[in-house]
């Protein structure tokens, strides 16, 4: 497999576990944001309405009692007014505190509230009435009496429901907490699987790119460099592999070839300079020869010359031969 290709792969791994990790935390974030919401769009806003409701009750029995103690008719009026719109605002409460609470029994208990709450306004009415009369004496026992003890049960079945919205919110906590716990730990885990999976590829990759290269990339260089420098005596390595081994081996070869070089230097000197010899050796013995061939065309000069010699007296003697013959004749 090409370095490349084992470059690309592991990162690619490493890539698809980021993703992972991040589809992951992004899931446990959801299931934790889920909770964070249902504590603060439902619980709370619960809890808030039943606080709220015992504040109104306190509210408006505290009104009744400075209904019973006014003395002007305008006092009686406001507070009358007063009593009117905290009596509307406990019914819309109660609705909105229905219909948020899911729970059977947080149902029945708000219906419970809702029964005793009309009961209780019943009565607050006669008390009202009485207290537009002056009829105090009266209007107490009323106030201190049955209704006291609807205001009571009231005020404690709102609490009940607070509680109960109390605990859920509590729970939906613990449980958020709980995810928030659980996620920590598996993104931790997760994080130190990739880390070991990401180390392991990375030394498998080293180790299989080392034995290919043999030795490390820049020891490589500096070697490759010497080489390039002419330094040839490099010590053979047994335990070389890879690119490492092929430069020792070409280091070898390049020795072999120019011991070979050489040699076949050294030959072709010897072969010149025995050629240099027989060409000397020749052009001395063409010396001898031109000598030679200098020398018997002298003599052949020579001979020529004797020849013209030994012709001329002989055609002297033969005339004088002739001429001793005529005179004989004679």
């Amino acid at each position: 497999m090409k370095l490349a290709t084992k470059l690309s792969l592991s990162l690619g791994i490493f890539a698809v576990q980021m993703v992972g990790l991040g589809v992951f935390c992004l899931m446990q974030m959801a299931s934790i944001n889920g909770f964070t919401t249902a504590i603060s769009n439902e619980w709370i806003p619960r809890i808030i309405l039943a606080e709220n409701l015992r504040l109104d009750a306190d509210s408006y029995r505290r009104e009744q009692m400075r209904h019973l103690i006014a003395r002007t008719p305008e006092e009686m009026a406001g507070i009358t007014k007063e009593l009117t719109k905290i009596a509307n605002n406990f019914n819309e409460r109660l609705e909105q505190l229905k219909a948020a609470m899911d729970m059977p029994e947080a149902r029945r208990l708000i219906s419970e509230v809702e029964t005793l709450w009309s009961g209780y306004r019943k009565d607050a009415v006669e008390i009202l009435h009485l207290s537009e009369q002056k009829r105090g004496d009266e209007a107490m026992p009323l106030l201190t009496g049955e209704a006291r003890k609807k205001f009571l049960t009231i005020n404690d079945q709102l609490s009940v429901v607070s509680e109960m919205a109390t605990s859920g919110a509590e729970s939906a906590s613990a449980t958020a907490s709980s995810a928030y716990d659980t996620s920590r730990f598996a993104v931790f885990a997760l994080i130190a699987i990739a880390v070991v999976v990401a180390v392991g590829i990375n030394v498998v990759i080293v180790r299989n790119t080392l034995r290919q290269l043999g030795k490390e990339p820049g020891e490589l260089g500096e070697l490759a460099a010497e080489v390039a420098g002419g330094r040839l005596d490099i010590e053979r390595d047994p335990n070389a592999v890879g690119v490492y081994a092929e430069i020792l081996t070409m280091v070898e070869s390049l020795k072999k070839n120019i011991e070979n070089a050489h040699k076949e230097s050294e030959r072709a000197q010897e072969e010149s300079s025995r050629a240099q010899e027989a060409l000397r050796q020749a052009d001395e013995a063409s010396k001898d020869a031109q000598a030679k061939r200098d020398g018997m065309l002298k003599a052949a000069v020579r001979l020529e010359e004797v020849a013209g010699i030994v012709s001329s007296a002989s055609t002297e003697l033969s005339s004088q031969i002739e001429l001793s013959e005529q005179g004989a004749a004679e």
